[in-house]
């Protein structure tokens, strides 16, 4: 079962592959060159019809998603399900290069069955090339329920309840916009949570996603167990170029009701939600690790601990702070992390030093800080995040910079790129065209 040590590992390809506070443009997970055709394979089930009727069987003549999926339950082992539906079909949209699956029900995926909708977009990189589409009908049905060691990818998501329902065992969900419409940048909410991680749910990898406009919020974590999830290089509350505001109505994620020992990071763009980027809350809720994210402008705060959620550990003090050089105190041999931000969020990650045990700790920039204030956070030895710290404003800066300004803008500076998903631009998009989501390569072989 992946745990902990999945985020382990993603952070410590984050790091050495550079900070992980902006957008860039990174190593790519792989895609097939193309869609498959022809008749089904035990391993291989190719969907060629975009309508939602159950026939039982799938053939060249008609297989439906629906009918894919009762064929994958039959299959013993892993299988792939893909799409084949020709470009003349109603369902297709030339502008945006997504089939539309319109449904008045919900759908369950069976264990160690993967849905690729993905398109080719650019070297090294995919966007979701199938919207399902429940909107007219099914409001509050869930979209896609999951067996375990299900993967999703390259999907378009919206107009259900919950999306994706997930409460078993090594669930990867990679590449999808959810609550979007299929160019990213417009509002098709779920009506409840984009992501449900249920009692039940282990090691799941929630990595590249655009999730964004639903109306409640983007990712909800609950139960116990509910563990050893790792949330990576997703845009929440954001449009699809990680700049541009698509806010999830109330917070961007929530763990609640015992949900312990999961990551959020490094990688993640959380900004503009309802209310709080994330919220993490009840007794027993504990050991949910924050690191290495962007979270700003959410409308009331970018990190909230309430009801003894992650022991409602204490925030850093910011003591001392210079442009160059940030000193405070927190728990003793806590990992801190130093943010930049506007206000009291924390928008650009900054860098990490460890507290002495006495809690003492200094850090160092390589560069004059950018941005109005200062802001961190701690993490204890239990994997247990803060919220973030009382700001601190930074004096005026002696140089400033083109590219690190005193004024901190929603987007992030171009010299200060990581690994994560695709680097943002202010340049608007043109109508139709979709942003590519860029994922990294997580210690796996991609065809």
């Amino acid at each position: 079962m992946r745990n902990k040590a999945t985020a382990v590992l993603i952070l410590l390809l984050s790091m050495l592959m550079g900070t992980a506070a902006a957008h860039p443009r990174g190593p790519a997970i792989g895609t097939k060159a193309g869609p498959s055709a022809g008749r089904s394979t035990a391993a291989e089930i190719v969907v060629n019809s975009a309508d939602d009727t159950q026939d039982g069987s799938c053939d060249t003549v008609h297989c439906s998603l629906r009918d894919a999926l009762a064929q994958a339950g039959d299959v013993a082992g892993p299988k792939t399900i893909v799409f084949d539906i020709p470009t003349s079909d109603p369902s297709y949209d030339a502008l945006t290069g997504v089939w539309t699956l319109q449904t008045d029900g919900g759908y369950f995926a069976p264990d160690e069955t993967t849905i690729d909708g993905s398109v080719p977009n650019g070297p090294g990189s995919i966007t979701p090339g199938i919207e399902i589409d429940a909107s007219t009908e099914a409001q509050y049905t869930s979209g896609l329920r999951t067996g375990s060691s299900v993967t999703l990818r390259g999907l378009v998501v919206n107009g259900f309840g919950y999306a994706v329902w997930i409460d078993q065992a090594d669930v990867t969900v990679e590449g999808c916009y959810i609550g979007t419409d299929p160019t990213g940048t417009l509002a098709k909410p779920n009506s409840h949570d984009g992501i449900l991680l249920a009692r039940g749910a282990t090691g799941a990898v929630i990595q590249g996603n655009v999730i964004s406009g639903n109306r409640t919020g983007g990712i909800r974590m609950f139960g116990d167990p509910t563990e050893g999830h790792v949330i990576h290089a997703n845009r929440i509350g954001c449009a699809a170029d990680g700049v541009a505001a698509l806010p999830n109505g109330r917070y961007g994620i929530k763990i609640h009701d015992g949900a312990h020992d999961n990551t959020t990071g490094p990688d993640n763009v959380i900004s503009f939600n309802g209310t709080y980027g994330i919220w993490v809350t009840d007794y027993l809720t504990h050991a949910n690790t924050i690191t290495q994210n962007s979270i700003h402008s959410n409308e009331i705060g970018g990190i909230y601990l309430t009801s003894g959620g992650n022991d409602e550990l204490d925030s850093p003090l910011l003591l001392q702070v210079s442009r160059t050089e940030v000193v405070g105190s927190a728990c003793a041999n806590c990992v801190i992390e130093v943010f930049s931000d506007a206000w009291d969020q924390g928008e650009i990650y900054e860098g990490t030093v460890t507290a002495d045990g006495s809690g003492a700790w200094s850090f160092t920039a390589p560069a004059e800080l950018p941005g109005l204030y200062v802001t961190a956070t701690a993490t204890d030895e239990h994997g247990s995040t803060s919220q973030f710290s009382e700001p601190v404003r930074l004096p005026p800066p002696a140089t400033p910079t083109a590219t690190r300004t005193a004024t901190l803008i929603a987007t992030l500076t171009a010299t200060r790129t990581s690994t994560s998903i695709a680097t943002s631009t202010a340049t608007a998009t043109r109508p139709g065209e979709r942003l590519p989501i860029y994922l990294p390569i997580i210690g796996r072989e991609w065809r």
